[in-house]
């Protein structure tokens, strides 16, 4: 599940704008997932991060601690994980009501049965705890090992909802700016390579900086999504 979000990219590489924003946007949630997570926990709280691959941003949240910062995933590669998911079945081999907030970022579309993995989500959360992911809308295929779906802001709701959150809320993260350059250096890279384009998508992404604060949020890169358990 997305193992290679632990490389953070430069400025002239397709991926820049997209990873560089994602970082902000879950920097910018961290102090309040961790503040929500404290007070169901009354005291020090436990995060879990489900589909973690490499933890990207585990510092963000060890930041706004202290915190108890677990990671599940399939065992796989060099992950060092605390807790695994099967990966034939989708459960998180922890008990229920474990955590009082559980994370995935870029995970649900890597996931056979998102279904499944949702409700597991839920069942390992505390009551009153806090569910906070962010999904693909508009972005290439990316087989880690498979890639299945992207939601809506609707589709993202309804499934938290079937799972049993209640109060979910989502919305679009980048701009449409945004996304197309991402996509549009996805594409030339696919078709030129990484390297001779590199002044190409220093342009591009630089461009793309600028107008990052656009309120035209139609074709986001990337959907994210509150929820909790009643």
């Amino acid at each position: 599940m997305g193992l290679d979000s632990r490389h953070r990219c430069r400025i002239w590489t397709p991926l820049f704008l997209h990873r560089t924003l994602l970082r902000e946007h879950v920097a910018k949630n961290a102090p309040k997932i961790i503040a929500e997570a404290r007070q169901i926990a009354g005291g020090t709280p436990r995060l879990l991060d489900a589909g973690c691959g490499y933890m990207p941003y585990r510092d963000l949240f060890e930041a706004a601690g202290p915190v108890e910062y677990h990671g599940a995933d399939i065992p796989w590669a060099d992950v060092k994980l605390d807790a695994v998911i099967d990966a034939d079945t989708g459960r998180i081999e922890v008990p229920d009501a474990t955590y009082d907030a559980v994370m995935h970022f870029q995970t649900l579309e890597h996931v056979p049965n998102p279904r499944v993995f949702l409700a597991e989500c839920f069942r390992v959360l505390k009551p009153g705890g806090r569910l906070f992911c962010t999904v693909p809308f508009v972005y290439h295929f990316h087989p880690v090992p498979g890639d299945f779906r992207r939601w809506t802001t609707q589709g993202l709701e309804k499934d938290l909802e079937l799972a049993g959150f209640t109060a979910a809320k989502a919305s679009m993260v980048e701009c449409d700016f945004v996304s197309w350059v991402t996509i549009t250096n996805l594409y030339i890279a696919d078709v030129l390579g990484y390297k001779i384009t590199k002044p190409l998508f220093l342009l591009l992404n630089g461009l793309g900086w600028l107008l990052r604060g656009s309120r035209h949020v139609n074709l986001t890169l990337t959907v994210d999504a509150t929820a909790v358990k009643p």
